[in-house]
């Protein structure tokens, strides 16, 4: 019995509250840095890029950093 209540109430949470996923793919440029962000994108999940230098064709989750990297860009940034 408590079981179903705790089923119904997460149903109802789950109404209440509307998830959208959506991927979107973009093509990376060589020597370009910064890339413009969906206006509609309210939270970035993971980023990925496909690895070049694999044959399966894998797409690579980017880390984010936390702290300033240890080596600056050329372009200052």
């Amino acid at each position: 019995m408590l079981l179903k209540k705790l089923i119904n109430f997460l149903e109802e949470i789950n109404k209440l509250t509307e998830f959208v996923f959506r991927n979107e793919k973009i093509d990376i440029t060589e020597n370009q840095r910064f890339y413009d962000i969906p206006n509609e994108a309210l939270k970035v999940l993971d980023i990925r890029c496909k690895n070049h230098l694999n044959d399966k064709d894998e797409y690579r989750t980017i880390t984010r950093l936390i702290h300033e990297p240890p080596i600056k860009d050329a372009d200052g940034s």
